[in-house]
C-alpha cells in the first residue's frame, strides 16, 4: 500500500512539473513579439491616438491625454512602447528639458523645441555607416572624443559618414509633439458657411484634396462616401452645421554632428514627414413627436502621409549634413505647407513653422 501510495505521488509531482514547464514554455511564446516595429509605426500610432483624444476633448466625453489604464500621458506610453521596441527615447517636458538638454548635449531651442510643450524624441543610429573610424577632421578615434554616459553618445545612437574625405561623427535625432507644441496644426471650418450652402446635401459632390507645397497628394476624399454615416436614422432634420477638422502632424529627423571643440552636439540637416487626420461631424435638428433635440453624427480617419522631397536619401542629407556643418548652419529638406482643398477652395492651411538657428556665424 505504502509502495502504491508512493508511486501515486511521484506521478503527481511529475505530473505538475510538465504542467509548470509546459506553462513557462507557453508564457515565453506568448512573450515574444510577432515583428519589429518602426519608428515611424509606433509615432504614427501616437499621432492616431493624440487625434482621437482631441476629439473627444472637444465632444466634451471627458477623455484625457492620459489613459485610463497607466495614468501615463501618450507621450509617456509611446515612449515606453519605443524603448520596449529598441529605441532611445524620451519624453521632453518642462519639468526635464534643462537636465535632458544637458544629458543629450545638445540645443532643444534650437530644434525648436519649447520648454511649455510635450515632445516624443528618438535618437537612432545608421547602420550603413561604420560605427569607428580614426580619420577625423579633429584628429583621433571620434567615438572616444564624446563623453560616452548614455545619453545619446554612445553605443549605437551614432555612426560616423565621410565627406570630402573627413569623418563626421553623427546621429539622428527625430521629434515630435502633440498639444502646446508647433509641430502640431490643427483647424475646424464650418463647410456649409464655407461653401455659402444651407444642408448637407449641397456638398454630396464636393471632394477633399490635399496640396501640400511638394504637390498634390495622390488621395481625394469623396464627400458622398461619407453621407450615410453621418446621417442620421430618421426622416426629416435641419442642419445646424457641417463641421472639418484638420490636423497635420509634423516629425522632423535632424541629423545632427557632433562640435568636438564645443563638445555638444549641432543639427545640421533635418528631413520630414507629415501625418494628415480629418473629422467631419454633422450637427443637426430632429424634430420628434414627444419634442425638439439637437444631435450629432462624426467621422474621423487618417489620410496618409507625405514625405519631404529628400527624406529617404540617407546618403545625400548626410552629405549636406556636413558640408552645412562646415559653415556652421544647416540645411533644410521640408514640408512648408499642407493645403486642405474642398470643392475647388481651400478651406485650411496648416504652415510649418520655420525655426531659426542660433548658432553664431563660423
Amino acid at each position: 500500500m505504502k509502495r502504491f501510495l508512493a508511486m501515486v505521488l511521484a506521478l503527481c509531482m511529475l505530473f505538475s512539473m510538465q504542467t509548470v514547464f509546459a506553462s513557462a514554455e507557453g508564457t515565453e511564446k506568448d512573450a515574444e513579439p510577432n515583428e519589429t516595429r518602426t519608428m515611424e509605426e509606433i509615432l504614427n500610432e501616437y499621432h492616431q491616438k493624440a487625434a482621437e483624444a482631441q476629439l473627444s476633448a472637444e465632444k466634451n466625453t471627458g477623455a484625457s491625454i492620459r489613459s485610463a489604464a497607466s495614468g501615463k500621458t501618450l507621450e509617456q506610453e509611446t515612449v515606453d512602447t519605443l524603448t520596449a521596441a529598441g529605441y532611445e527615447a524620451y519624453n521632453v517636458t518642462g519639468d526635464n528639458y534643462d537636465d535632458l538638454e544637458e544629458t543629450l548635449k545638445t540645443d532643444f531651442s534650437s530644434m525648436g523645441l519649447s520648454p511649455e510643450g510635450s515632445y516624443v524624441i528618438v535618437i537612432s543610429g545608421d547602420e550603413e555607416e561604420t560605427q569607428t573610424n580614426s580619420n577625423s577632421r579633429h584628429g583621433g578615434n571620434l567615438i572616444e572624443q564624446v563623453d560616452g554616459s548614455g545619453g545619446g553618445g554612445d553605443g549605437f545612437t551614432v555612426f560616423t559618414h565621410t565627406y570630402n574625405g573627413e569623418s563626421y561623427l553623427m546621429r539622428y535625432v527625430t521629434i515630435t509633439g502633440g498639444e502646446n507644441t508647433q509641430l502640431l496644426e490643427s483647424s475646424d471650418v464650418d463647410v456649409l458657411d464655407e461653401c455659402n450652402v444651407t444642408h448637407i446635401q449641397d456638398v454630396l459632390d464636393g471632394v477633399m484634396s490635399i496640396v501640400s507645397s511638394l504637390g498634390a497628394f495622390p488621395l481625394t476624399s469623396a464627400f458622398y462616401s461619407l453621407y450615410s454615416a453621418l446621417m442620421p436614422d430618421v426622416g426629416a432634420v435641419q442642419t445646424e452645421s457641417l463641421v472639418y477638422i484638420g490636423s497635420t502632424n509634423w516629425t522632423i529627423t535632424y541629423i545632427q554632428v557632433y562640435d568636438t571643440l564645443e563638445q555638444k552636439w549641432k543639427y545640421s540637416a533635418c528631413t520630414e514627414y507629415v501625418t494628415m487626420h480629418y473629422t467631419w461631424t454633422h450637427v443637426y435638428y430632429e424634430p420628434k413627436e414627444t419634442g425638439n433635440e439637437y444631435g450629432s453624427k462624426y467621422e474621423d480617419g487618417r489620410y496618409g502621409t507625405i514625405y519631404s522631397a529628400n527624406y529617404n536619401n540617407k546618403a545625400y542629407m548626410k552629405d549636406k549634413a556636413a558640408f552645412a556643418f562646415n559653415y556652421n548652419s544647416a540645411w533644410f529638406d521640408t514640408i512648408d505647407e499642407v493645403n486642405y482643398e474642398f470643392m475647388d477652395r481651400t478651406i485650411i492651411t496648416h504652415q510649418r513653422w520655420m525655426e531659426p538657428l542660433h548658432y553664431e556665424p563660423a
